[in-house]
């Protein structure tokens, strides 16, 4: 995330998703925005590939990025 935040202008958004009774019983979850403001080509994709290494070593079961 510092390493992120160190771009610049931007904004990142973390949030958790805790399961809620006769809402979301599934369980935890998270959700991550992150603005990409002002961003070349070329730092968007070095982000992007971090992003996608952290997430799939963390979260194996989960699902890039689209």
């Amino acid at each position: 995330m510092h390493g992120y935040a160190e771009h610049g202008e931007g904004l990142l958004v973390v949030a958790d998703h805790p399961a809620i009774k006769d809402v979301r019983a599934e369980g935890d979850g998270s959700l991550v925005i992150a603005s990409t403001y002002d961003l070349g080509a070329g730092a968007f994709d070095t982000i992007r590939s971090s992003w996608d290494s952290w997430r799939s070593e963390n979260y194996p079961a989960s699902e890039a990025a689209s």
